[in-house]
């Protein structure tokens, strides 16, 4: 029995060692895995320590470069702003130089076409009644037209020149102003023979354009104690009185062609009695008082007529289609010219039967070339209809009016 036990243990003892080493080799397995898998972390972790410092040194390359990218676009920006500050100075001084010039220019430009109205008259006149004193106010007017279109050359020339210097850097305040040209004074123009066959002008019309008016100071000639000086002052005065009274007549002639002289005659001296005085009037405000006076006129008679032909069935002309018309609306004299959209001047006006008036011919000179606008000459050759309230009409020169009869009104419906 001993032998047995003894021979049982020893197996029991050879599985239990044998297990032991069995689980001492696995132990040895899993710690050599163990080391293994140590080394291949330490080893990894080496390798992304390294990764790291170089994103970060790469991240530091890359904040520098962004803050010098920063810093360079505040610096253009900035020098950007300056640039955009002085174009807007520069274009702010380049149009305030281009508004001097237009002010500048504009009477000038106003005078030429003033002066080419006249001279186209005063050729056509010529024509017709030839003299030597009226080829001599034509040449003198030609002669100032040539003065004004000088003097507008010249100063475009300079203000072009300063827009230049403008444009390269030069401030407006540290440039010297422009010497702006004076309109020269006018030539008179000749009386012509055709005088109307009433009493002359008004004793107290002395009206003269603003740009030829003389100071108050010498509106009247000084008191002289002889007789002799008396009597050339008083000539001197009737004289002056006498071509602005033409003039006045001139213009009126251009805007009521179908008028003779007689009958704008008769109008200024009927304006000058209901006034009492025209002396402390301006020569534009004659002018437009009395447009209206005629155009008031015009208008009585044709409602006389109307009147008078709506009693009696015969008629040699019919209305197609009566439009409504308000009497009350004044003349658009103050109104700019809805053909070209340029302001009117009375000596540019050509005033229909509907009383709208329009520019007759307007010259516009530009720094190379003279372009010249018919306006209403241009319309009626091609509609013959008022370009504001669409009636028929036609120029009053083409068409006059006979002597003791009006025209009556076509009106056209558009729809």
């Amino acid at each position: 029995i001993a032998s047995a036990e003894l021979t049982l243990f020893q197996k029991k003892l050879e599985e239990v060692v044998k297990k032991d080493q069995e689980e001492k080799k696995e132990n040895q397995e899993t710690l050599k895995n163990l080391k293994m898998e140590i080394k291949d972390l330490s080893e990894q972790q080496e390798s992304l320590s390294k990764t790291i410092t170089l994103m970060n040194r790469e991240y530091e390359a890359e904040l520098e470069r962004f803050l010098e990218l920063g810093n360079q676009y505040a610096v253009k920006r900035s020098s950007l702003e300056e640039e955009i500050k002085s174009f807007r100075d520069t274009c702010h001084s380049v149009s305030v130089l281009q508004c001097q010039r237009e002010r500048a220019l504009r009477k000038l430009r106003l005078s030429v076409s003033e002066g080419k109205m006249l001279i186209t008259h005063l050729a056509e006149i010529s024509h017709s009644i030839p003299s030597a004193a009226m080829i001599s106010s034509l040449d003198d007017w030609k002669r100032h037209v040539c003065e004004l279109e000088e003097a507008i050359s010249s100063t475009e020339v300079a203000f072009v020149s300063r827009i230049e210097e403008v444009r390269k850097g030069t401030r407006l305040s540290s440039l010297l102003e422009i010497s702006l040209p004076r309109v020269p004074s006018a030539p008179e123009l000749p009386v012509i023979p055709q005088a109307p066959q009433f009493n002359g002008p008004p004793p107290a019309t002395q009206v003269q354009p603003p740009s030829e008016r003389p100071p108050s100071a010498t509106l009247m000639p000084p008191r002289s104690n002889t007789p002799q000086l008396r009597v050339a002052a008083a000539e001197e005065t009737g004289v002056r009185q006498q071509s602005v009274y033409h003039r006045i007549l001139e213009r009126l002639s251009l805007m009521f062609p179908h008028h003779n002289r007689q009958v704008l005659g008769g109008f200024i001296q009927e304006l000058h009695s209901s006034n009492s005085s025209l002396s402390s009037m301006s020569y534009d405000e004659v002018i437009s008082q009395a447009v209206q006076l005629i155009l008031d006129r015009q208008e009585n008679a044709r409602e006389q007529i109307k009147a008078g032909t709506a009693q009696s069935q015969a008629q040699a002309w019919k209305n197609v289609q009566d439009r409504h018309r308000n009497r009350g609306i004044a003349l658009n004299m103050e109104d700019p010219c809805i053909i070209c959209h340029d302001e009117m001047r009375p000596e540019e006006l050509c005033v229909l039967e509907c009383r709208h008036s329009f520019h007759r011919e307007v010259c516009l000179c530009v720094i190379a070339s003279t372009r010249r606008i018919a306006c209403i000459k241009s319309w009626l050759k091609n509609q013959s209809t008022c370009p504001t309230c669409r009636e028929h009409a036609l120029l009053p020169e083409d068409f006059p009016v006979l002597p003791g009869r009006a025209r009556p009104h076509a009106h056209t419906h558009f729809s």
